[in-house]
């Protein structure tokens, strides 16, 4: 199955975050690679930010490994006084991205890659 992803992700140049990709995983091998690209995604993703979510300005006010899913990064979006976990692939990052945001394209990339090659 294809996975589609956020449209931000076309916006980033795809040799910047492959060397987001390669800074991620250096110390990391094989079965270790999305555990370091979930890591560094959380680390460097600097907070708080805006993005879209179910078509809806948030403030995205963190970032955790996700729950639900094998590798991947719940974003944290405030909405009043209520906080909610949502994937990182279903939000929008609103320009100018946050610092940090390649290290969560090369994830989201690499997520990709790996779903549509099963």
């Amino acid at each position: 199955m294809k996975i589609a992803y956020p449209n931000w992700l076309t916006k980033c140049d795809a040799a910047e975050i492959e060397e987001a990709y390669q800074e991620a995983t250096v110390d990391c091998c094989g079965d270790e690679q999305p555990s370091g690209l979930v890591d560094m995604a959380v680390q460097e993703l600097v907070v708080p930010f805006t993005a879209i979510a179910l078509g809806q300005r948030v403030e995205v006010a963190n970032a955790a490994p996700a729950r639900n899913a094998a590798w991947g990064v719940d974003l944290i979006v405030k909405s009043g006084k209520k906080q909610f976990p949502i994937s990182a692939s279903s939000i929008e990052l609103c320009e100018p991205f946050p610092e940090g945001h390649l290290y969560l394209a090369a994830l989201l990339v690499w997520h990709s890659n790996m779903s549509n090659a099963s």
